[in-house]
């Protein structure tokens, strides 16, 4: 199999083990709302944005940002026993700084308790926060080591690790926390998913040769250049956050009437899921693929690698934009539309969603662009050019929401900014490798935008001539009937147009089922 085929089937497998671990966490929020009574429901949520924070500043960027560039220089020099271990001092060290961390949360958090008032909820809330201390270490060896199979060429294991997750708190919902009314089993099941996780992930390594053992050696050079690349995306990614909470005060404070947060909310988590399953799984394979060519020297080769990947993207992502905002009302309609969301935060939602569908694509592209900059061990300029948008975003969102868009505006404003952001970093590259080839990656854009269009215009027909109704018959309809017009419009226009990205996916599909 091609390289291009291999890589296809490795993003295949990610974004569709990424979808299951949507929809199930779905389904886990609807029987979480269920089940938990508001005020435990809180606590859990509370309790939980702690380590959940930790996962996100080291499990989900810079931990794999300053380690997989760093194995693969290393595993390139060919030398198994110090590729082996580079991994096992890393996890090591990983441990021993993660344990320490865990003992002084379990203090501060003790400190905290005395001064918070003294009520059920809030005792809730910290028995559960001590029970779910101990999934910071779990989370974060198991980042460590999915991108040590990663950068080995395996990719279902580590991304499985969501589903785990989703299957143990539903669980424990159904069978635990509704029969007793105990919210910590709750945290217990998050707990038995760090273990299951880290333990999937340990036996995966093994399977691959590489035993994790305890490795005290820490004088590595390798070992501090990791150091120094994971602060800039620690910063980065503190930075993305302080984005996110201007624009919820923003919301909060400055769009007249209720429920700007909850559109945005809303708004913001469908757009995410064509995001999830596709732009973030392209990057995670594409990832090791460019660290590898970036140690070996290999310009033509890590070139090539990332046009593939935005054109991949594009290929993807431009038509689900599209689909996002003519299908919007209709998505919105038939699952959230009922109770105390009635037809005004419908459009509401729907406008938000179409603001943020705008940037999709640049939203998917800078995962792929930024793994380009994280491959040649730099950290820090993706970080200098976010933080200049940050500034550009707080000024536009000013600007937007108070105009008629109001929180629709912050959503155009992060689009907006996206976009302005990716092409910064692309013309970075541009200065810093020569030719990227734009022109080839603008060719296929113009086919996809061709078919895109024609895709739309179909939607948008059959959606005209279907009735509007309340009833769950009609509103499925509304949704899948359009959708399946317009993605048969999309794919036989692609055919005719010979878009090379969807003849690599047949091929990548057939390959797989022959095998």
């Amino acid at each position: 199999m091609t390289d291009r085929l291999k890589r296809i089937r490795n993003i295949l497998v990610v974004g569709g083990l990424t979808m299951g671990s949507r929809v199930l966490g779905m389904v886990r929020d609807m029987i979480q709302a269920y089940v938990l009574p508001s005020a435990f429901f809180d606590a859990f949520d509370v309790a939980f944005t702690f380590p959940n924070l930790f996962r996100r500043l080291f499990g989900e960027g810079a931990l794999s940002a300053a380690f997989i560039p760093v194995l693969k220089e290393e595993m390139e020099k060919g030398d198994d026993a110090s590729t082996r271990r580079l991994i096992n001092g890393t996890a090591t060290l990983l441990f021993l700084i993660l344990a320490g961390l865990i003992v002084v949360s379990y203090i501060v958090a003790g400190g905290l308790q005395h001064f918070v008032p003294k009520y059920k909820e809030s005792g809730e809330l910290f028995r559960m926060l001590y029970i779910m201390l101990p999934y910071i270490l779990f989370i974060c060896m198991t980042a460590l080591i999915a991108g040590a199979l990663n950068s080995l060429g395996s990719f279902g294991v580590p991304a499985a690790g969501p589903i785990v997750l989703n299957v143990c708190m539903i669980s424990a919902l159904v069978l635990l926390v509704r029969p007793t009314g105990d919210p910590k089993w709750l945290a217990v099941a998050v707990v038995a998913a760090g273990v299951v996780t880290l333990a999937m992930q340990v036996i995966a390594l093994h399977l691959k040769g590489i035993p994790l053992r305890p490795c005290l050696d820490f004088r590595q050079a390798q070992i501090g250049k990791m150091i120094g690349l994971i602060a800039p995306v620690i910063l980065g990614l503190g930075v993305m956050q302080i984005n996110v909470m201007f624009d919820r005060i923003i919301a909060y404070a400055m769009v007249p009437g209720n429920g700007a947060n909850k559109v945005l909310y809303i708004g913001n988590r469908l757009m995410q899921l064509p995001l999830g399953v596709f732009g973030i799984a392209i990057a995670t394979v594409v990832f090791p693929e460019l660290a590898a060519c970036a140690a070996r020297k290999d310009d033509k080769g890590f070139l090539d690698t990332l046009r593939h990947g935005l054109r991949l993207v594009l290929f993807i992502c431009i038509p689900a934009a599209v689909g996002l905002i003519v299908l919007g009302r209709p998505i919105i309609e038939l699952l959230f539309e009922r109770g105390k969301f009635v037809a005004a935060d419908t459009t509401r939602t729907a406008w938000v969603l179409g603001m943020y569908s705008l940037g999709l694509w640049s939203f998917s592209s800078y995962h792929v662009v930024t793994r380009a900059f994280y491959s040649q061990q730099d950290t820090k300029t993706p970080v200098k050019v976010s933080a200049c948008m940050v500034v550009a975003n707080l000024i536009l969102n000013l600007i937007l929401v108070q105009t008629r868009l109001h929180e629709s505006g912050l959503a155009l404003a992060t689009s907006v900014c996206s976009i302005a952001n990716l092409l910064i970093l692309t013309a970075v590259l541009h200065k810093r490798l020569g030719r990227i080839g734009a022109r080839a990656v603008l060719a296929s854009v113009a086919r996809v935008a061709i078919a895109t269009v024609l895709m739309g215009a179909v939607c948008v027909a059959v959606l005209r001539v279907l009735p509007e109704s309340t009833g769950l018959t009609v509103r499925l309809i509304r949704v899948f009937a359009p959708m399946a017009a317009g993605g048969a419009t999309f794919l036989i226009a692609s055919l005719l147009l010979r878009i090379e990205e969807l003849r690599d996916l047949t091929s990548a599909l057939l390959k797989r089922r022959g095998k």
